[in-house]
Order: structure tokens, then C-alpha cells, then sequence
């Protein structure tokens, strides 16, 4: 390879872009990487080979009843395929992926996106038998959609670069809409602070 020039940078998903090829992290390092298969690249025989490795994945799930193993396997492999499109898209580069390689299951970090979370009834999420194979598993709340977060902080026919207390009445209608049930103690708190 005559014409190879390397560049060191922090890109930890493989790609290709042109006659560019960011080979990407050999593992995950945190949660950050979600969902990003990781390879091992060799040139050989005048042709690049990915070796996929895989030793620590962190596979993140939105909420779709109960996971089991199958529901687990399916969605890694469509995250292999959606990785592998990185990789691929473009002509110029002869690439061969090799024999893909079963996950470990004992090394696999899983996070599920659900409505509410909820440790104590961890069986709603995902099955006993995957959650003895797998190293961690962790709920997280699904973020909530942006246009109910900007109906919480709509205040109609309000001026809100005159006024301060304006900012003050979009704080407690936030609360009220979040906090039903705790509204009042968090006021109070609020009032305490001299913040409302």
C-alpha cells in the first residue's frame, strides 16, 4: 500500500467516506458507543479484511415488550447490517467482512428505553433467561418527544423578553404538567428559594 497515509483522531464508528477508511475503536469503551459493531481490519492479499470483534457491546433497545434472546439476536444483527453500510458505501474500496462471530452474551451490555422505569418488575422488559446470560442490563426513560416539551414551556400572548415573571409562570405550568401529584412541594422549595 505505497500510497497509505494514517491520521490519528477519536472516532471510535467505522466508515468510509471516498478513498478514506476510519477503521474506528477495536472495543467499546462506554454506552456512548452504542450499537456500533467493532472490527479489526487487515490488509492481505491485496485486500482489506474486517474481522468483527466485539468484546464488550453496548446493544440499546427501545422498549418493545418482553426482550428474549431471539428479539436480542435479530436487533444486533440489524445494527450489523446498518454498520456494515458504513463501512461499504463506497465502490472504490474492496473490502471482505469475514466470518461474522455470535456475540457473547456474558460481555454484553444491554440498555432498554422504556416509559417508566421500573427495576423492581425488571421481567416486563426482558426475560429471566437473557437476563442470566447477559453482563448488565439498564432502563432507561425515553426522552421525551420535543413537541410535548415545547407545549410545556408554551405561554400564549406572553412577552417574554419584558418580563422575568413570565419565566417564573412557564417554571410553574412545567412543574404543574410534570409534578402533578408533587407541585406544591416543589413551590414551596421554589418560594423558600426565592426563585418563584
Amino acid at each position: 500500500m505505497p500510497d497509505i497515509k494514517m491520521v490519528s483522531g477519536h472516532l471510535h464508528q467505522a466508515f468510509t467516506h471516498k478513498n478514506y477508511l476510519c477503521t474506528g475503536s477495536v472495543r467499546s469503551t462506554s454506552s456512548l458507543e452504542s450499537n456500533q459493531m467493532k472490527y479489526l481490519f487487515v490488509y492481505k492479499n491485496g485486500q482489506m479484511q474486517a474481522h468483527e470483534l466485539n468484546i464488550n457491546p453496548y446493544i440499546s433497545i427501545d422498549e418493545q415488550g418482553v426482550i428474549d434472546e431471539k428479539v436480542l439476536l435479530d436487533h444486533i444483527e440489524k445494527i450489523r447490517k446498518e454498520n456494515r453500510k458504513n463501512i461499504t458505501n463506497s465502490e472504490a474500496r474492496k473490502l471482505k467482512f469475514m466470518d461474522k462471530k455470535n456475540i457473547n452474551l456474558n460481555s454484553l451490555y444491554l440498555s432498554l428505553k422504556v416509559d417508566n422505569v421500573d427495576y423492581e418488575h425488571i421481567e416486563k422488559f426482558v426475560n429471566e433467561d437473557l437476563r442470566m446470560k447477559i453482563k448488565d442490563i439498564k432502563l432507561k426513560k425515553n426522552i421525551q418527544d420535543i413537541e410535548d416539551i415545547r407545549e410545556n414551556f408554551e405561554t400564549s400572548g406572553k412577552n417574554l423578553s419584558e418580563s422575568f415573571a413570565d419565566w417564573k409562570e412557564i417554571l410553574k405550568d412545567y412543574l404543574k404538567s410534570k409534578y402533578p401529584n408533587d407541585f406544591q412541594k416543589y413551590e414551596e422549595t421554589l418560594h423558600e428559594m426565592k426563585l418563584l
